[in-house]
C-alpha cells in the first residue's frame, strides 16, 4: 500500500468555465466599456484644440488610451456562444452607415465614436466567441507561432493587408480605432489600433477565464506588450506588428499556455509547416 506522503498524482485537469446566454448585468458592463470609450473620446475631441500638448505626448497619450479601451473592452465582454456573432452584423452595419455618409473622414467626431463602439463590440464578440472553441490552454502557444507569422507578413510585406489599408485612408478610419490628437489647433482623428488587435485581445482575456488563468497577469501582460509596441514605435518611426508583441507576453506570465498537448503537437506543426509555405509562395510570387 502506497504511503500518503509519497504517493503521487497527476495534476488536476482545469475545470473550464461555461459558456451559455450571458446575464444582463454582464451585457450592461461589456456594452458600458465600448460607449464609456467612445464618450471618451468625443470629450478628447471637443478639448483637443485647447489642450498645450507636444506631438509627442500626444502620441503617448493617444496610444494609452485606446490601449486601454481595447483591453477594458476585452475584459468585459463575457464568454459568449456561437450564436452571438449574429451580433457583429450590427457593428458591420453601423461601419457600412459611417461609410456610405462620408462620417468616417477627416474629423468627424460623430463618426469617430460610433466607429469606436462598432470595433470594439464587434471585434470583442468574436474574440469571446473564438475563446470559447479553445479547448485546451497550450493552444495559445499555436494561436502566438500563428499571429506573429499572420501579422508580421501584413504589415511589413507590401501584398500584406496591413500595409494596404496603411494606403488608403477610408478604409482605414473603418478598421482602426481613433483617437483626437491633443493639442492639434483643429480636431484632429487619427487611427490607431487595428481590429486584429481587438479581436486578438478579447481571444486571449476568454481563454483566460475559460480555463482558470489568472485575468490580472493577462491584463498585465497585455499593457505591457501593449507599452513595448508603442515604445518600439516611437523610436523607429516605423509601423510594428503588435499581435506577436501581446502574444509571446500571455505566454511569458502563463506557463500553462507554453505546454501543449502531446496529441496536438503532430497537427500544430503540420499545420504551421503549411502555413509557412503558403507565405513562402505569397512573398516568391510578389516578387
Amino acid at each position: 500500500m502506497a504511503d500518503a506522503g509519497t504517493a503521487t498524482s497527476a495534476p488536476a485537469k482545469r475545470t473550464l468555465a461555461p459558456i451559455g446566454p450571458p446575464s444582463t448585468r454582464a451585457l450592461a458592463l461589456w456594452f458600458a466599456s465600448a460607449l464609456g470609450a467612445a464618450a471618451v473620446l468625443v470629450i478628447a475631441a471637443l478639448i483637443a484644440p485647447y489642450v498645450p500638448v507636444a506631438p509627442l505626448f500626444a502620441f503617448v497619450i493617444g496610444f494609452a488610451a485606446v490601449a486601454t479601451s481595447m483591453v477594458t473592452t476585452a475584459l468585459a465582454v463575457p464568454l459568449l456562444p456561437r450564436g452571438a456573432l449574429a451580433g457583429v452584423l450590427l457593428a458591420i452595419a453601423a461601419l457600412v452607415l459611417v461609410y456610405a455618409f462620408g462620417l468616417g473622414r477627416g474629423s468627424n467626431i460623430g463618426g469617430a465614436a460610433v466607429t469606436t463602439c462598432a470595433l470594439l463590440l464587434g471585434g470583442s464578440c468574436v474574440g469571446a466567441v473564438v475563446a470559447g472553441g479553445v479547448e485546451d490552454a497550450g493552444h495559445l502557444l499555436i494561436v502566438a507561432v500563428v499571429f506573429t507569422l499572420v501579422d508580421t507578413f501584413s504589415v511589413f510585406h507590401e501584398a500584406g493587408p496591413t500595409a494596404a489599408i496603411v494606403e488608403n485612408e477610408t478604409l482605414i478610419s473603418l478598421v482602426a480605432l481613433p483617437w483626437a490628437q491633443l493639442g492639434a489647433r483643429t480636431t484632429t482623428i487619427e487611427p490607431f489600433l487595428g481590429m486584429g488587435d481587438i479581436i486578438a485581445t478579447a481571444l486571449f482575456v476568454g481563454v483566460a477565464r475559460r480555463h482558470g488563468l489568472d485575468i490580472g497577469r493577462t491584463a498585465g501582460a497585455l499593457f505591457g506588450a501593449l507599452a513595448l509596441t508603442m515604445a518600439i514605435v516611437l523610436l523607429t518611426e516605423m509601423p510594428i506588428p503588435v499581435l506577436p508583441f501581446m502574444a509571446f507576453a500571455v505566454l511569458l506570465v502563463h506557463p500553462a499556455a507554453r505546454r501543449l498537448r502531446r496529441e496536438d503537437r503532430k497537427p500544430a506543426l503540420i499545420g504551421l509547416v503549411g502555413l509557412m509555405l503558403v507565405y513562402f509562395a505569397i512573398w516568391r510570387f510578389s516578387q
